[in-house]
């Protein structure tokens, strides 16, 4: 598999619509490789108590994603743009701490959206 969690550490508690259709787009980009990525991608978190309260990730709306495995800012700029156009208006793709111990991509239902 393509994507998959970094560790047993990245729980998933219940794979909800949201959550599936990250997941399956998320494999679908990788499979067809339309942007230069690493081998895998990898999860780095999803509900696991590591976030702000109202996060999403405690709604199962939400996952990380590394980002530091990738090679260069125009490659995950290109990444972003690809997974941002496939997942569609209701999700957004966000590139947090760029250059910073934390870096990765958060993947999330837009606030405000339901999905589906």
């Amino acid at each position: 598999m393509a994507v998959k969690p970094k560790s047993s550490s990245v729980i998933f508690q219940e794979y909800s619509a949201s959550l599936c259709r990250i997941l399956t787009v998320l494999e679908e980009i990788h499979r067809t490789k339309k942007t230069e990525q690493p081998e895998n991608l990898i999860i780095t978190s999803v509900n696991d108590g590591r976030h702000k309260i109202d996060s999403k990730h405690y709604k199962n709306q939400a996952l990380d994603l590394r980002s530091k495995n990738f090679k260069d800012e125009i490659d995950k700029a290109d990444f972003m743009e690809a997974l941002s156009k496939a997942l569609g208006p209701k999700f957004t793709v966000i590139y947090e701490f760029p250059g910073g111990v934390s870096e990765h991509f958060h993947i999330q239902v837009k606030r405000g959206e339901e999905y589906p």
